[in-house]
């Protein structure tokens, strides 16, 4: 690490090893001097590669969160957040017909990935290879009960998977729980790792969530923005009255 990250790393794997945190008012610490950077812009870069470095080298949830809402106060109450939500309370359950088709429209060999289940209804059919998770309940409960997909407790804004990995990736409505921020380093991402993402979009979700905190909940029309920001090709299909797909790629779409 450089500095000005070795004190949050330090710290971190401490916590992976459950060491117990505790407020000392009258410790001392020792700064040790070094060259001071002259700009906020050389430190404000500085912080983005020694954030990435700590990612890099742990590749947790945590660390990745962190990477794209550093050093910001509402920080833990996210990572609560997430660790907390039900995700089956958060988003609706979709109709079998909408999986079915959405599920029907890419091919189920290789390397598919499903972000943001919140059914067994997903699992109709043997077409996903890899899920990412929220939290680690939910891992653990799925690990138990899905041999043959690969579950990582990941958010998908930065990973270790190679450009293209997967064919297709499918997120459900869950990404509009993501701070704007956040979903666009999300986009940005899944769309390196696989050749199409599809976005499903319930218009009228409006959960309790939201009316309780108070929370931005990404819109259709942000969702499409952040995706021509990035100039990315997008396409959207009307599933029924109340549910687009958006496709989303580098590639062109027919």
């Amino acid at each position: 690490m450089g500095w000005g990250g070795e004190d949050v790393d330090f710290c971190y794997r401490i916590f992976k090893k459950k060491a117990k945190f505790i407020s000392e008012q009258k410790a001392y610490a020792f700064h040790l001097p070094h060259r001071q950077l002259e700009t906020m812009d050389e430190k404000i870069k500085n912080n983005v590669i020694n954030l990435k470095k700590m990612h890099k080298k742990n590749n947790s949830f945590e660390t990745e969160l962190f990477l794209n809402c550093p050093y910001t106060l509402d920080f833990n109450l996210m990572l609560h957040r997430f660790n907390c939500l039900d995700i089956c309370h958060l988003i609706p359950k979709y109709e079998d017909k909408i999986i079915e088709y959405v599920n029907s429209t890419f091919e189920s060999e290789g390397n598919n990935l499903l972000i943001g289940y919140n059914g067994d209804n997903w699992l109709s059919k043997s077409i996903y290879s890899h899920f990412f998770v929220h939290n680690k309940k939910i891992q653990q409960k799925l690990e138990k009960c899905l041999e043959n997909i690969r579950i990582h407790y990941m958010l998908g804004c930065d990973t270790p998977f190679d450009d293209y990995f997967f064919n297709v990736t499918v997120v459900t409505d869950f990404h509009r729980y993501f701070e704007p921020a956040v979903l666009e380093a999300f986009i940005k991402e899944t769309v390196r790792i696989s050749k199409k993402v599809y976005f499903v979009h319930t218009m009228d979700l409006n959960p309790v969530i939201k009316r309780i905190e108070r929370m931005e909940w990404t819109s259709h029309a942000s969702l499409l923005e952040k995706a021509s920001k990035l100039g990315l090709n997008y396409k959207t299909i009307n599933l029924d009255s109340k549910i687009k797909l958006s496709i989303i790629s580098k590639e062109s779409i027919t």
